[in-house]
């Protein structure tokens, strides 16, 4: 089994499962606006702050399909991570609930003795998006537990189950721990954390942890324009530069993503391997020849309840991993971002009909992307067809997360009147802001809705801005996201009361 303790959220924050329960009638009711549910909100905007947003929504009852409001329903949007919720879709359609990812030791050789393997090993990824160390741990234990303390011959990483890409969108900070390599032997979503501490004697002491696969990092000065306090490096392992005079303390931690995951899963595997008695070599590319034979295999999750938590903490690389399994189903290789991503669009397009699929932009599976586009009424079309379906009898609302449970959604809609009314996935980028799903409203009624938000020529400028990874950059941008997800919450709250 998978294990499922490790850190989800781009912010570190842990990951817990709890039952959910729908409230029901007993919240207390909103206030009734003086203004009509689909009236314009220009002025709530300028209200705001944001007098150069644009926004577009649309609200349907799930049972009728009746358009309650409307409002640029077929403006392109950035989607952010809403995009995951095609991703979802797909590969429950796709893939199905049941699907398990499979990671496998391979062997070609055989015993010379009772405890020594005499030929190769191969660790092969088969994408599981949820792997961590507790099943490496596992997957080594499988292999001790056959006698085997020691191989002769060579230990190799295949990640030739899907195409590996250096960093899921290369225009995003190389420095962003949401924005790791991807590769089909990926282990505890690609991620790293930098320490560092200034000692009695004045000295900076930094380290990386965990440390399997790493070096500590090297003091230099980073070039100009302002931005993070670190760079990658080249060498052997996980390498990167640190600029002391951009720390913004003297003692800290911070996020990196892993730049080469599958030789530090390799590495990984090899260090927990010797912790139980299993002497192995250092770790090698290559992949496991066709006449190899699986001695240690580890099955991840189902699918369905890999979405759970992929939602809920919207992690990149997850649905990455995943929208890669669905692409190479489709198209019966291991295909790049561009390719498997296009073979997603292609199939939804042949899925859904009779949706206007004009101005659709999907360059991933996880969103992240300035150029990503989708309408809200493509995007409410995928929710709708997503909510309608069953998958081993379950419903898609149950892979959403929950408004006004366990901090989902950034911890909005938690007051009474909207707690356990909003199960839906929201999308956050600079000057981008979405959120669709299903609204269970006053009156009974189960609404579906896609609302985006956006300032185009602020994005603009933002990106051409040399210096926008400075602070006062990057303070700006996100009091325009704050500002976005507030005045979104107060109308989702007047569909809820109104509808």
């Amino acid at each position: 089994m998978t294990a499922l303790a490790s850190p989800l959220h781009p912010n570190g924050k842990g990951l817990a499962f709890a039952g959910i329960l729908l409230l029901g009638a007993a919240c207390a009711p909103l206030p009734k606006s003086d203004l009509a549910p689909d009236a314009p909100i220009e002025a709530r905007l300028a209200a705001a702050g944001l007098p150069n947003a644009d926004a577009g929504f649309v609200v349907a009852d799930l049972e009728t399909g009746e358009i309650l409001a409307e409002r640029h329903a077929d403006g392109g949007f950035m989607p952010a991570s809403t995009l995951k919720v095609v991703t979802a879709f797909s590969a429950l359609e796709v893939l199905g609930p049941g699907h398990r990812f499979t990671t496998a030791v391979l062997a070609k050789g055989k015993m010379a003795d009772a405890t020594s393997f005499e030929g190769d090993l191969w660790l092969r990824g088969g994408g599981d998006p949820l792997l961590g160390v507790q099943d490496v741990m596992a997957l080594a234990g499988q292999l001790r537990d056959k006698g085997v303390e020691r191989v002769s011959g060579r230990f190799h990483y295949d990640e030739s189950a899907f195409a590996s890409a250096a960093a899921i969108a290369p225009a995003q900070p190389e420095a962003a721990a949401y924005n790791p390599a991807v590769s089909a032997l990926s282990l505890d979503f690609n991620r790293l954390h930098v320490n560092w501490r200034t000692t009695d004697t004045g000295a900076l002491e930094a380290d990386l942890t965990p440390a399997t696969g790493t070096r500590a990092p090297t003091r230099s000065r980073l070039p100009h324009p302002p931005g993070r306090p670190f760079m990658a490096a080249d060498g052997e392992g996980e390498a990167w530069r640190m600029d002391a005079a951009r720390l913004s303390r003297p003692e800290g931690r911070d996020a990196l993503p892993v730049r080469h995951p599958a030789r530090r899963t390799a590495a990984v595997f090899r260090a927990v391997a010797e912790r139980i008695g299993l002497d192995l070599p250092a770790p090698e590319p290559g992949a496991a020849p066709a006449d190899s034979r699986p001695v240690a295999a580890l099955v991840s999750a189902p699918l369905v309840d890999t979405l759970r938590p992929a939602l809920r903490y919207s992690n990149n690389l997850v649905s990455e991993l995943i929208g890669r399994a669905v692409g190479k189903r489709l198209t019966g290789k291991p295909v790049d971002r561009a390719a498997s991503a296009a073979a997603v669009s292609t199939w939804l397009q042949g899925r859904l009909k009779d949706v206007d699929w004009r101005g659709a932009v999907l360059p991933n599976h996880s969103g992240l992307s300035a150029e990503a586009r989708i309408t809200p009424r493509q995007m409410a079309a995928v929710m709708t067809a997503a909510l309608k379906a069953r998958y081993g009898g379950g419903r898609f609302a149950a892979v959403l997360p929950a408004g006004g449970w366990d901090g989902a959604l950034d911890g909005r809609f938690a007051a009474p009147a909207t707690s356990g009314r909003v199960w839906a996935k929201s999308g956050t980028m600079h000057y981008a802001k979405g959120f669709t799903g299903l609204l269970f409203s006053e009156t009974g009624r189960q609404l579906v809705f896609a609302f985006y938000m956006g300032d185009p020529a602020a994005r603009r400028s933002y990106d051409a801005d040399p210096s926008r990874l400075g602070s006062e950059t990057q303070a700006r941008a996100k009091a325009w996201i704050e500002k976005a997800e507030s005045s979104m919450e107060d109308v989702i709250g007047r569909w809820i009361a109104d509808f």
